[in-house]
């Protein structure tokens, strides 16, 4: 995503962002789904500062 900044607004301003997930999903038996996600993402404000991060989440379902 890319901000059209404006000259008036701050230099610690977002001015565009990078952002990418995958997910796994498994029914090992037929109640339980387990599923795996990875989020990572970069940021760069207007004045060229930048940043990094990233996230692993766990998750699952039972039905009975």
């Amino acid at each position: 995503m890319n901000v059209r900044n404006l000259d008036i607004q701050t230099p610690d301003s977002l001015d565009k962002t990078h952002r990418w997930t995958a997910n796994l999903a498994w029914s090992p038996i037929l109640r339980i789904d387990l599923v795996l996600e990875y989020l990572a993402g970069t940021m760069e404000n207007k004045d060229g500062e930048s940043g990094f991060s990233n996230q692993l989440q766990v998750g699952g379902t039972f039905r009975f």
